[in-house]
């Protein structure tokens, strides 16, 4: 429904490129499953369709520096690009097995190979972040080439979360401590010196989480003099590729969001419990420490960072971070149409397209839309007959009211599988709430078969849990909402034919969440609710969305809450749903 008009579009539009993002894996999949059907049935056109993958999925020496003296990948790769990019072009199928096959065949890098590709391919499936942050190599090089780029974005109810994440960075005392210990000992005085700072600003707060209006300055030049000597070291050390080279990455992330901290920002720090002695990172100059100042300046001659850091290095004591204090230092992006509208304004088109992209504003006002966006609202395909929804008014899910809760919410999943029995998903704000009522249905309703998703899930136990889902199947899986199994699961037919859903996906209350909501309130007006019910019924209505699959399947959906009969929480539900 996107992509088929789009590349009949594409020559009238004159469109050098068309980028399909996603924001979850099964998007990908689904775009290339779409791209193979139409390359089957028009075998005599010959689209190229390249899938970009992150490099550290792609890269065949991980634990090796991108340079011809460390990678055989990387040694005398231009010479063999042109033959293996030939040879690419020729296959117009790029998927990450056939990039993989195709450049360890010429003995070049899999990862590479496919940013080399994108000049060459007509279709480019990807992570949105190829698109939107900083560093997008897709967005970039078409600004860089003029190329007119038409963007898909699927699943796009996900990309205010994933944009924020793009333009926020974090700091912790502890990956300062971390790094350390494999720094020259010419690093090791900025880094101190940054440490120290981070933990005075944790110190001076009078909480363990404290919001503040921006960072002091004595931070700031701390952090910028840490990316100054780390990017000289780096510049003269080529081949490092360890903690170091992993620790500067996060300082330049820092250093990146903090040079364009604004209103869209919010900057806090957390700390653990402190003890009442005086940590050494605070601690007065004990004893100069040497400098091996060629570690900066390899010719040896003195330049004026080295003798910046030689003059620290004499300011410093040559101690150990302190183990008493842990801080974590976050800038984050609250509003990320800050940063996005310049990136939907350079492209031809894009489209943003999810069964749960509403409201409009919600879309236009953190995304940063332009005001002429279009809007179009598609119809559900499904009959609404075939979904009976119905809220649970005498229950409760509010953190205070849960445990009271349990035992009327098992009891009325052991009825609705009595009645009807199948498969169905309950869908828990946390896995504490998970767990309980798990065992309580173990309790009461023994009868009842059931399995539930765990904490830190790898991809086998993911697919034994979604395998439990037979046709014809009877049982309750528990899940977290918003969790593996709360979006992109299609489970047709008799393998899914009902969802309880116990929370309205609220955030967590805490200080942060506080900050959060105050800053979006004072941009948008307190009654959007964007900071909390608009995400949380999204992510409600994403599980709900479990259960109808095609337009023969039936099914059921229980909204355990007596909130869903709010006026607020009813007009974020889909229209076509008939609420009993």
């Amino acid at each position: 429904g996107t992509l088929y008009p789009l590349l009949r579009a594409m020559p009238t539009q004159q469109l050098d490129k068309i980028g399909y993002m996603t924001c979850k894996g099964t998007g990908r999949i689904t775009a290339l499953d779409a791209l193979q059907t139409l390359r089957e049935a028009m075998p005599h056109k010959a689209l190229r369709v390249l899938t970009l993958v992150a490099k550290e999925q792609a890269c065949e020496y991980p634990t090796k520096a991108c340079h011809g003296d460390a990678c055989p990948l990387a040694s005398g790769f231009y010479d063999r690009l042109p033959t293996a990019r030939a040879e690419a072009a020729e296959a117009g199928w790029l998927d990450p097995g056939a990039q993989r096959r195709i450049a360890l065949q010429h003995g070049i890098c899999p990862y590479y190979l496919g940013q080399e590709l994108l000049r060459w391919a007509d279709v480019v499936v990807g992570d949105v972040h190829h698109a939107f942050d900083p560093h997008g190599q897709l967005f970039n090089l078409a600004q860089s080439q003029d190329w007119r780029l038409a963007l898909l974005v699927d699943e796009a109810h996900n990309l205010v979360e994933r944009a924020r994440a793009m333009y926020s960075a974090t700091l912790s005392l502890q990956s300062i401590r971390d790094t350390e210990p494999a720094a020259p000992k010419a690093l090791r005085p900025p880094l101190r010196r940054l440490a120290r700072e981070l933990a005075a600003l944790a110190r001076a707060q009078g909480a363990d989480y404290q919001a503040h209006a921006e960072v002091p300055d004595a931070l700031a030049d701390a952090l910028a003099l840490v990316n100054a000597t780390l990017g000289e070291y780096m510049q003269n050390h080529p081949l490092e590729n360890g903690p170091l080279m992993a620790f500067y990455f996060e300082t330049l992330s820092l250093q990146r969001v903090l040079d364009k901290f604004g209103a869209h920002s919010l900057c806090d720090v957390e700390r653990s419990a402190l003890t009442p002695r005086a940590s050494q990172l605070d601690a007065p100059p004990q004893q100069p420490a040497p400098v091996n100042l060629s570690l900066l300046d390899d010719v040896g001659h003195p330049d004026p960072l080295a003798a910046m850091v030689a003059e620290l290095a004499r300011d410093d004591a040559d101690d150990a971070p302190a183990t008493d204090l842990d801080v974590l230092l976050s800038i984050r992006n609250i509003v990320p149409g800050a940063f996005l509208k310049q990136r939907f304004e350079g492209c031809h088109s894009v489209t943003l397209f999810s069964a749960t992209l509403g409201p409009p504003d919600y879309q236009r006002d953190l995304l940063g839309l332009p005001e002429d966006t279009a809007w179009i609202d598609v119809p559900a395909p499904f009959p609404p007959e075939h979904l009976v929804v119905r809220v649970a008014d005498r229950l409760s899910t509010r953190y205070d009211h849960r445990p009271a809760s349990l035992t009327p919410l098992v009891d009325l999943l052991a009825t609705q599988f009595s009645e009807h029995p199948g498969n169905y998903l309950a869908f828990f704000s946390s896995f504490d709430y998970l767990e309980q009522a798990a065992a309580r249905l173990a309790l009461r309703h023994p009868n009842v078969p059931q399995w539930g998703q765990s904490r830190a899930m790898g991809d086998a136990a993911r697919r034994a849990f979604l395998d439990r889902f037979v046709p014809d199947g009877r049982g309750i899986g528990f899940a977290v909402l918003g969790g593996a199994f709360a979006e992109g699961v299609d489970l047709p037919g008799t393998r899914l034919i009902g969802a309880f859903i116990a929370t309205l996906g609220l955030p967590p209350v805490s200080p942060l969440q506080d900050q959060i909501r105050e800053r979006l309130d004072g941009m948008f007006g307190a009654d959007h609710g964007y900071a909390d019910l608009v995400p949380g019924m999204q992510k409600v209505v994403q599980a709900a969305g479990r259960v109808l699959r095609s337009a023969e399947d039936r099914g059921w959906v229980w909204l355990l809450d007596r909130r869903y009969r709010r006026p607020d929480v009813r007009a974020l539900l889909p229209a076509w749903w008939q609420v009993q």
